[in-house]
């Protein structure tokens, strides 16, 4: 990726690069609009249904670690040149059960929403 953009990611599935300097030097005319057009440089869609929580850049490889908040990880090349790849799915909703393993150290949790 390019220096200097500024990353959002969200509700929408996409994540979307801006570049920084045509924010930074954004001016609008205050009377005639409040309204300054910026598309981002880059978008990358990760999944129709995905609510974006989190993501990172993986050390070892070109990739984003990708947390969506109904439970879902995702793998997704940075380029954007694939879809994304959907690693595991847990529980997002409220704890509804946990279980700890008497010889090891893990637990296993039950969620609401399944």
């Amino acid at each position: 990726r390019e220096k200097n953009m500024i990353v959002s990611a969200g509700c929408d599935g996409t994540i979307k690069f801006w570049s920084f300097p045509e924010i930074d030097v954004a001016e609008v005319d205050s009377d005639i609009t409040m309204d300054y057009p910026i598309t981002p440089k880059a978008t990358i869609n990760v999944a129709p249904d995905a609510a974006i929580r989190y993501f990172i850049e993986s050390p070892s490889d070109d990739t984003y670690l990708i947390e969506d908040g109904n439970g879902a990880l995702y793998r997704q090349k940075q380029d954007g040149s694939s879809p994304a790849e959907c690693l595991w799915n847990f529980h997002s909703g409220a704890i509804a059960g946990v279980a700890a393993s008497p010889t090891s150290h893990i637990c296993v949790t039950a969620g609401r929403d399944g």
